[in-house]
C-alpha cells in the first residue's frame, strides 16, 4: 500500500524511511504546455516472442496417457521451411543416406526417406513393426513423427486429426531418437541450438522484402513548425502521409507544433532506423547462415555457398570428412533396426577405400 511522505513523495512500502525511493513531481522548471500538437502514430508493437516454437517445456504426462514432447513437433517441422540453408541441409544429408541404401524386403527406400527427414528435423523417427505368425519382424513401416506420442512403459500412440490418441500394441513400434541430456523420452535435433539464427535469417529476408515493397525507403517523422500553416494544408499533409504508408514495419509519423513555430525550420524530415548500406543485411544473412551450417556440421562448399576466400579446401577431403563424421553415423542409427530382425537386411554401400600405388 502506498504511503504519503513528509516531503510530498509517495512510498511503495518497501523503503518507507528513505526519500530516495519516493516518487514526486517537480513543476518549477516544467516547460509551458504546447497547444495544437497533431500526431499520427506508428503501427502497433508486435511481440518478438509470439508463437515461439523454441520454448523447451519439459516432459509432462497428459491425462495419465501419453507424454507431451518438450518442444512443439509442429513448430520444428514448420521451421524446416524457414530459410533455404536450414531446409536444404537436412535434405542433403537425407539424399546421401538414400544414395547408399541397399534395397531389401524389410524396409523400402520410401519409408527410410520419410523416417530420415523426421530424424534429421525433429530428432525422432518411428516405425510400425509387422510380424509373421512366428512373431518375427518381416516389415518396417514409417510412422509420422509429428503426431507420434510416447506412453508409459515404452508404449506408443498416434494422434488423429481430431487430437484423439490411437494406441499401438506393446512392441508394435520402434522409436529411434537423438539422445537429450534433459530427458530420455523424446529426442531433440542437434541443430536446435541454432534455432534463433534460423529465425533471424528468415527475419532478415522478410525485412528486406518489406523494405523494397515500401519503395526502398524507411519510415520517417515529418515535423512542421510554421505558425502560418493553414488548417486545410495541415489536413492535406496528414492525408498524404496516411495514404502513402507502405509495409507495416515502415509507417511514418507527422507532428505539427505551430505555437512554437520557427520560420527557419518550418519543415523538418527525420529518418527512422535508416539502413545505411546493403552490407548491413549481408552481415546478418552471412552470420546466421554460418551458424546454421555449423549446427548441421556442413561445410559451405557442400551447401552450395560461394566460399568467402579462394582455395578454401580440397573438396575430395571435405566430402570424405562429411561422410565419416556425418553420414556414416546416420547410417548406423538406422542399422539399429537390425537388432529386431534375423540377419542384417538393412545396410548401406560403403565407399571404396583408396589404394596406395
Amino acid at each position: 500500500m502506498n504511503k504519503r511522505l513528509a516531503n510530498g513523495g509517495v512510498s511503495n512500502g518497501m523503503f518507507p524511511q528513505d526519500a530516495r525511493y519516493s516518487t514526486q513531481v517537480n513543476t518549477e522548471n516544467a516547460a509551458p504546455p504546447v497547444d495544437d500538437i497533431t500526431l499520427i502514430p506508428f503501427g502497433e508493437p508486435e511481440s518478438v516472442l509470439a508463437s515461439n516454437p523454441a520454448n523447451y517445456l519439459g516432459i509432462f504426462l497428459h491425462d495419465d496417457d501419453y507424454y507431451l514432447p518438450p518442444v512443439s513437433q509442429t513448430g520444428l517441422a514448420q521451421i524446416s521451411k524457414a530459410n533455404p540453408h536450414h531446409g536444404r541441409a537436412g535434405h542433403f544429408k537425407k539424399n546421401l543416406l538414400i544414395r547408399d541404401f541397399i534395397k531389401n524386403n524389410v524396409l523400402n527406400s520410401d519409408d527410410l526417406t520419410r523416417a530420415a527427414l523426421d530424424y534429421l528435423f525433429l530428432g525422432n523417427c518411428y516405425f510400425q513393426v509387422q510380424r509373421n505368425a512366428l512373431g518375427q519382424v518381416i516389415k518396417y513401416t514409417h510412422l509420422p513423427a509429428v503426431r507420434m506420442r510416447r506412453r508409459p512403459h515404452y508404449q506408443f500412440g498416434i494422434l488423429d486429426t481430431f487430437g484423439n490418441l490411437i494406441r499401438f500394441k506393446p512392441g508394435e513400434v520402434v522409436h529411434l531418437f537423438e539422445y537429450d541430456l534433459s530427458q530420455q523420452i523424446y529426442g531433440i535435433p542437434p541443430w536446435f541450438g541454432a534455432i534463433n539464427s534460423i529465425l533471424l535469417n528468415e527475419d532478415a529476408t522478410l525485412f528486406r522484402r518489406k523494405y523494397y515493397r515500401n519503395g526502398a525507403h524507411m519510415g520517417y517523422i515529418l515535423m512542421t513548425m510554421d505558425p502560418r500553416l493553414r488548417e486545410e494544408d495541415e489536413n492535406r499533409i496528414k492525408e498524404q502521409i496516411h495514404n502513402s504508408k507502405g509495409a507495416g514495419n515502415f509507417r511514418s509519423m507527422y507532428i505539427n507544433i505551430p505555437a512554437n513555430g520557427n520560420a527557419d525550420k518550418a519543415l523538418t524530415l527525420i529518418p527512422v532506423g535508416e539502413m545505411k548500406t546493403q552490407a548491413d543485411w549481408d552481415k546478418v544473412k552471412d552470420a546466421s547462415r554460418n551458424d546454421i551450417l555449423s549446427a548441421w556440421g556442413l561445410h559451405t562448399e557442400l551447401a552450395g555457398v560461394m566460399p568467402e576466400s579462394l582455395g578454401s579446401g580440397d573438396l575430395d577431403k571435405i566430402v570424405k570428412l562429411n561422410y565419416d563424421g556425418e553420414i556414416r553415423p546416420l547410417q548406423m542409427v538406422f542399422e539399429k533396426l537390425n537388432d529386431y530382425v534375423n540377419g542384417s537386411p538393412i545396410s548401406f554401400k560403403q565407399p571404396e577405400k583408396e589404394t596406395v600405388e
